[in-house]
């Protein structure tokens, strides 16, 4: 008795037709009679009286669909769990991990994954996917280019940007952070610089995690230019070759430029009032695997003075 067998006689019970049955099943109505009389030979028995306005079960055909009512029952739930082992196994297996992020945070992520021991027990070998912006970071994973994302971006601008992908996407902080000011002390002419939002016109430059060079500091701030780049050396050179004035998160300034050699400057009070977040995207149905790898980077992204705000 097969369960193909016990699928057959229970669509049987459910249409009271044979003809029937065979449609919902995509084979022939002999072929359904075939499997009814191998059946009735096998249990030595009738199962169907068949009469013109169909057909109906006998006792012992009332029993069997009882019966193979609970095995097929059964069967569903067990390959539910078989299901769910191959989906373990399959993630347990897993060798790459795509994680699309713009180029300031991955490159200060990266060391950090590609380091971590439970990483390398699992043999994951880490690509990163350089993104320009954070909408193609969302975009990236929302579109199964990458599994894993890495923003940062200004706490109120967060909603507006993951609306569009709250059915698949979920959006994690990992992390909170500031926005600081930053010139080579050369240049520092020792008064206080008060940086605000008309300094920069309509950019959005709070919601950037890479690092912003205002070119040539100048005695008046608005007849600067604002040169965007994730290039760590690129901004250094800006500072102590050009003078330029430097925006970068907290973070980028603790890996990147924590040394005498800088002058922390006062950024408006509207240019700072809300917090940098730093924020891991995945889809949804990721949930289980990727809860682990955030849990592993809240761990490993405390830097001194920078324990999660």
């Amino acid at each position: 008795m097969r369960i193909e067998q016990l699928r057959c006689i229970v669509d049987i019970a459910e249409t009271g037709s044979l003809t029937a049955t065979a449609q919902r099943q995509f084979i022939t109505q002999q072929a359904v009679s075939k499997t009814i009389k191998q059946l009735e030979k096998e249990l030595d028995a009738t199962l169907l009286i068949r009469t013109h306005a169909g057909v109906s079960f006998t006792e012992i055909g009332k029993e069997l669909v009882t019966f193979a009512q609970k095995v097929l029952a059964e069967e569903a739930v067990f390959q539910e769990h078989i299901s769910h082992i191959k989906q373990l196994a399959q993630t347990n297996k897993r060798s790459d991990m795509y994680i699309a992020s713009t180029s300031s945070i991955s490159n200060m992520l990266l060391p950090i994954l590609i380091s971590n021991q439970k990483m390398q027990e699992n043999n994951v070998t880490i690509h990163i996917n350089q993104a320009g912006s954070y909408a193609d970071v969302v975009e990236q994973v929302h579109s199964k280019k990458s599994d894993f994302g890495l923003i940062t971006i200004n706490e109120l601008e967060l909603p507006s940007v993951m609306a569009p992908y709250q059915k698949d996407l979920e959006a994690v902080v990992i992390m909170k952070d500031k926005l600081i000011a930053l010139m080579d002390k050369r240049y520092y002419k020792g008064d206080e610089l008060n940086l605000s939002n008309d300094d920069f016109e309509n950019y959005k430059i709070r919601t950037m995690y890479n690092i912003h060079p205002i070119a040539m500091y100048h005695e008046s701030i608005q007849e600067s230019n604002i040169i965007c780049s994730g290039d760590a050396d690129f901004h250094r050179n800006m500072m102590e070759k050009a003078g330029a004035i430097t925006l970068m998160s907290v973070t980028a300034h603790h890996l990147h430029f924590n040394n005498k050699r800088y002058v922390p400057l006062m950024l408006g009070e509207h240019l700072n009032q809300h917090s940098l977040l730093h924020v891991a995207i995945y889809r949804k149905s990721t949930k289980g695997y990727m809860d682990n790898l955030i849990n592993l980077l809240r761990r490993e992204m405390v830097f001194e003075g920078l324990k999660n705000k």
